[in-house]
């Protein structure tokens, strides 16, 4: 009572004094022991104790239902718990506009955006009691955080009239059957081995897979149309497809002679562009000769040094002509696999002899190769059935 006003001591006394005046005039003492006094005494006494519990001063420091200890009052910093409310603002709870009011007075604009549902930043920090993420409370007028739902799906490219023909498979899908493919191309076909990767990789995926793979230095279509007449199984059709490198400009014409030639058959005319091989060109023969399909060995190659992190010699010799190498061939026979049997192969036995071979010398360690090779899977799948766009890559 040491901060009452000195007013109401001084009349507290006057009125003691008062009554014991009145009791020794009126000859009565307090029974003692049994609780009972002069009315007039204990009307005064009721009355002093009243005014005193309801002290202006303790009312504006304690608001009734509220706690005066530190664990139950709001800071800045969000150290909040309001009982039976889980650390959320509580609806309907009174505001005071002191330091020391109970957790409603944490405005909505102090919610913890990181936090689902508005919950005060900081609440069941105690760890008493976890946080309630449910409903928001009616005392917030912000809406829930957008953080708390699922990041929405990225929207698929939406892909030109080209993209979506030169993504478009011809062949229908081999897996567990018989396949019989020729490849047909210059010199890039024997230095990288592309043949070689694709037999492993069937191989291994337990796949029945003839490859015929011919290498001609310089060749272009209009050279590797000779092979019309040197091969019985094109017009017969055998081949389920026929994969070609080597198309300049202005001997695409004799695309049509290989068009023609497997007419009426199963066999597809695919054009499988080597890294030295000019888009444009590509391009032309393509929309000259629509019969024929596309799958771009030079894209790959491309997207592999542009995009994955590859050094370009990581995929070619150091020749002149800068031949794809064994890596670039790997690539190209995971871009046929896909193409095929539309899928990404089992590739351990291959990866292991890929990077023994050649691997380990181009990227310097067995692992290294290995992730690489693993990111050309990747890439491989992403151009031939998934939503990464060929780019329409310059030559390497």
């Amino acid at each position: 009572m040491n901060h009452l006003p000195a007013r109401f001591l001084c009349t507290a006394l006057a009125l003691s004094i008062l009554s014991l005046s009145l009791t020794g005039c009126m000859g009565k003492t307090p029974a003692a022991g049994n609780g009972s006094s002069n009315p007039a005494t204990a009307a005064l006494s009721s009355g002093i104790r009243s005014s005193l519990e309801s002290s202006p001063e303790q009312s504006a420091s304690t608001p009734p239902g509220t706690s005066s200890s530190p664990s139950g009052t709001s800071s800045a910093e969000g150290r909040t718990s309001s009982p039976g409310a889980g650390g959320t603002s509580s609806p309907g709870g009174s505001s005071s506009n002191k330091p020391g009011g109970n957790v409603a007075s944490v405005s909505s604009k102090a919610s913890n955006p990181g936090q689902p549902n508005g919950s005060i930043a900081g609440t069941g920090s105690t760890g008493s009691r976890p946080a309630e993420t449910g409903k928001p409370s009616s005392s917030s007028s912000q809406k829930p955080s957008s953080s708390s739902s699922a990041p929405a799906k990225p929207a698929e490219p939406e892909l030109s009239p080209d993209q979506k023909d030169r993504k478009k498979i011809l062949t229908p899908n081999l897996w567990g059957k018989q396949g019989n493919v020729l490849i047909l191309g210059n010199s890039f076909i024997a230095t990288s081995k592309v043949g070689d990767a694709l037999r492993r990789l069937a191989s291994e995926n337990g796949q029945k897979l003839t490859v015929k793979d011919i290498s001609e230095g310089n060749a272009t279509i209009e050279s590797l149309s000779a092979h019309i007449d040197r091969d019985p199984n094109i017009r017969a059709g055998k081949y389920d497809a026929i994969f070609l490198c080597g198309i300049f400009s202005p001997q695409t014409q004799a695309l049509q002679r290989f068009l023609s030639a497997v007419k009426g058959t199963k066999t597809k005319i695919i054009l499988f562009p080597a890294s030295n091989e000019s888009p444009s060109d590509i391009a032309n023969a393509r929309a000259m000769y629509p019969g024929s399909g596309y799958l771009g060995w030079l894209d790959i190659v491309y997207e592999l040094y542009a995009r994955e992190g590859f050094n370009r010699m990581n995929l070619v010799l150091d020749d002149w002509v800068l031949h794809l190498n064994e890596i670039g061939g790997y690539a190209g026979a995971q871009m046929i696999f896909h193409y095929l049997y539309r899928k990404t192969p089992v590739s351990t036995k291959t990866d292991n002899y890929i990077s023994s071979a050649y691997g380990t010398s181009i990227f310097g360690s067995s692992q290294t190769s290995k992730q690489k090779l693993a990111t050309i899977a990747r890439v491989a799948q992403e151009l031939v059935l998934g939503t990464r766009l060929y780019q329409g890559a310059a030559t390497v």
